[in-house]
């Protein structure tokens, strides 16, 4: 635990040992807090590459159907042009 080896140091008044056993109380708090905060900071990115990868799928499948439409646009016009020379 925290402090357990300033209970056996003489000389420390127990207000020096609850002190420290604080400071160690914050050091984990503080610790515990930055891992916390790096998983987070961690799960966002990973979000964020996810939404980006969507994102650019879906940019590419529209232009893919964008593409066709035309294409079969195109071939519609061609095709009633060959009806109408017939």
């Amino acid at each position: 635990e925290a402090g357990q080896g300033l209970i056996r140091t003489p000389g420390l008044d127990t207000q020096t040992i609850a002190r420290a056993a604080d400071r160690a109380e914050d050091v984990g708090y503080v610790r515990a807090l930055q891992a916390s905060e790096c998983r987070m900071m961690n799960s966002i990115e990973e979000l964020n590459l996810r939404v980006s990868y969507q994102a650019h799928v879906h940019k590419q499948e529209s232009v893919n159907f964008y593409t066709q439409v035309l294409d079969a646009q195109t071939d519609c016009r061609d095709i009633r042009r060959e009806i109408d020379v017939v």
